[in-house]
């Protein structure tokens, strides 16, 4: 039964030594919502070491997360309705991490406002490229195609304003980058081949986005991103993402991707070109099995880097939110960077 206050569930979990966890909306009135949301993920990882000749097993927190969602109903007023407050503000969390500073960190941090136009927020928040990465459907180990840094602003930036709008079936987003200082050098990387900049700090930069969904069930998204550092290096990221879901059944699915990221400055230049596919069938009504594939190439400075895996796994709905999955990967690099192999088992329950 819902109430105006605190409606609560509580589900004990016991898998994998996951918490307990609560679904709850904290404030629920005729103006006013506040939600508890969150994410528990866990994994017990298995990744060859061929540079190393040795083998590792490892328990990770799999980027778990806890956040609030508020909106406050403003009402309507300058001839305009639907106006809203809005905030939202994420921690996740890696126990596993060495550094005591990586194990708790923020997600999301932003606060906005929106009406029947559009909305605006400002803070950290998600990039628009990083919204292209739904594209595979692997739990942990697939992806590799897809390329995001926090110090390429590609990722979830601080410091950020996000507007967007509708335009009949399109939906147009863009973010401006404000300054802000880095933790670490701008880098990409393709296989044993990497470039990098001596930047300290964002000096600015922007994003656009249009996404469409043309046909039932299906998808289309696509991302230009720059940013300009302090010293006069630059940052791209472009990339586009189809998703196709069969609408009757919805038992199949399938997903591609390509994303060019470049850097550079007067003396270094380097750019990744990734491209990527899945697919995933559900077997029955509560479990599913999914497989792709990546291919990530360097050029420029990086031009003998290369990347290619595949990944091929299946997850299992136990009861509502709660998914356990098992997950291989397998990878092939350039001669800089010996093959390796991944083996997964995790769960993970959404709230």
């Amino acid at each position: 039964m819902n109430t105006p206050f605190f409606k609560t569930s509580l589900l004990s979990l016991s898998m994998l030594g996951m918490p307990a966890l609560a679904n709850i909306a904290l404030i629920d009135t005729d103006t006013t919502d506040i939600d508890l949301y969150g994410q528990a993920k866990t994994i017990v990882r298995y990744h060859s070491e061929p540079a190393a000749n040795t083998d590792a097993w490892q328990w990770q927190d799999n980027s778990s997360r806890i956040g609030i969602r508020a909106r406050y109903k403003l009402g309507d007023f300058a001839n305009i309705s639907q106006w809203r407050l809005r905030a939202q503000y994420e921690h996740g969390s890696k126990l596993h991490a060495d550094e005591s500073s990586d194990r708790f960190f923020t997600r999301q941090a932003w606060v906005g406002i929106s009406n029947e136009y559009g909305r605006i927020y400002y803070g950290q928040q998600n990039s628009l490229y990083k919204q292209l990465e739904g594209y595979e459907f692997s739990h942990k180990l697939g992806g590799n195609a897809f390329n995001d840094r926090e110090e390429l602003s590609n990722k979830r930036p601080e410091n950020t304003l996000y507007m967007r709008t509708q335009l009949g079936d399109v939906r147009l987003e863009g973010q401006y980058f404000l300054s802000r200082d880095l933790e670490r050098r701008p880098r990409i990387r393709v296989g044993g081949h990497d470039v990098s900049l001596k930047e300290t700090e964002v000096d600015y930069g922007y994003g656009i986005a249009a996404r469409l969904k043309p046909i039932t069930g299906m998808q289309l998204r696509a991302v230009y991103q720059t940013t300009e550092y302090a010293l006069g290096g630059i940052a791209t990221s472009t990339g586009t993402t189809l998703i196709y879901e069969e609408p009757k059944d919805k038992r199949w699915r399938i997903g591609t991707h390509i994303g060019h990221v470049g850097l550079e400055n007067t003396t270094r230049q380097g750019s990744a070109l990734g491209v990527g596919i899945a697919g995933r069938y559900a077997l029955t009504d509560d479990w599913r099995a999914y497989t792709g594939a990546d291919w990530l190439n360097g050029s420029d400075d990086i031009e003998q880097g290369s990347e290619f895996s595949w990944t091929a796994g299946s997850d299992y709905q136990v009861i509502d939110d709660l998914t356990v999955y098992a997950e291989y990967k397998q990878s092939q690099f350039d001669d800089l960077k010996k093959d390796a192999h991944e083996f997964a088992v995790g769960a993970s329950y959404r709230f």
